[in-house]
């Protein structure tokens, strides 16, 4: 059995290193999807009754996050999805999966 090179724990995703992940989604989100000057720059609201805010750490740095933000009693949506771009699988490999 191998031994994952990530922690992954529950945040408050107004801290410091959730907000510093979101700064990084959204200038790679600009790069790639044009936004009207002066858009402001998104932030993280507090976690709802029910939900997850979640970062993945290498060491002491944070390299991804995800939310879980509940819809309904049996439902939830995705959220915050975010991954360090240096950390992810080059698109030849990721096809594949």
């Amino acid at each position: 059995m191998s031994v994952s090179p990530y922690t992954i724990i529950e945040v408050d995703p107004q801290g410091a290193d959730a907000m510093a992940l979101l700064r990084e989604a959204t200038i790679e989100a600009r790069t790639l999807y044009p936004v009207a000057e002066g858009t402001p720059w998104p932030g993280n609201p507090s976690t709802p009754a029910g939900g997850i805010y979640l970062l993945a750490y290498a060491g002491a740095q944070p390299v991804a996050c995800g939310a879980l933000r509940p819809l309904d009693a049996n439902t939830a949506e995705v959220r915050r999805m975010y991954v360090l771009k240096r950390l992810r699988l080059p698109d030849e490999i990721s096809a594949v999966f």
